[in-house]
């Protein structure tokens, strides 16, 4: 394509056919991993909560790990975040859990594992309570949509 570009250009034509790609997927940069938060102490809870998700980290060891009382830290969250801080991580689990789907072709059991779900069935049991599906099903579901979708042009 490149090749083309430049053979049209020096031809004379300044306008040589563009073709636009949609992007595949976002990707996190370390510099994004501060949040902003009311509360000092809460952006600390969200960056250890992302960094340890796949450790099966948990509400109170995330309150130990901060030094504060399980009711000052599920007040901030339900103030600021809005939802306890289970309800938190568990959403976490299953947005690292989707992308993961279906940015990958890792098996449902790898990915439960990396997302720190305890085990692959409770990861398909939580994933269907939720999505009304199990995650093979979700990921080709979605992978079917996005064939689907046509090529952007200018």
């Amino acid at each position: 394509m490149l090749d083309e570009a430049i053979a049209a250009r020096s031809k004379g034509s300044h306008h040589p056919d563009c073709v636009l790609h949609p992007p595949r997927r976002v990707v996190e940069r370390t510099s994004t991993a501060f949040y902003q938060v009311r509360t000092p102490w809460l952006s600390d809870a969200l960056v250890i909560i992302r960094r340890r998700l796949g450790d099966g980290l948990n509400a109170s060891e995330l309150c130990r790990r901060l030094g504060y009382s399980h009711t000052t830290v599920n007040k901030a969250f339900r103030d600021e975040i809005g939802g306890s801080i289970q309800q938190y991580i568990m959403r976490q689990r299953r947005e690292r859990a989707c992308r993961l789907l279906l940015e990958t072709e890792r098996t449902a059991a790898s990915i439960a594992k990396e997302c720190g779900y305890p085990s692959a069935q409770y990861f398909a049991h939580a994933f269907a309570a939720h999505f009304g599906t199990t995650p093979e099903k979700w990921r080709r579901v979605r992978e079917t949509r996005q064939q689907a979708l046509p090529e952007l042009r200018p």
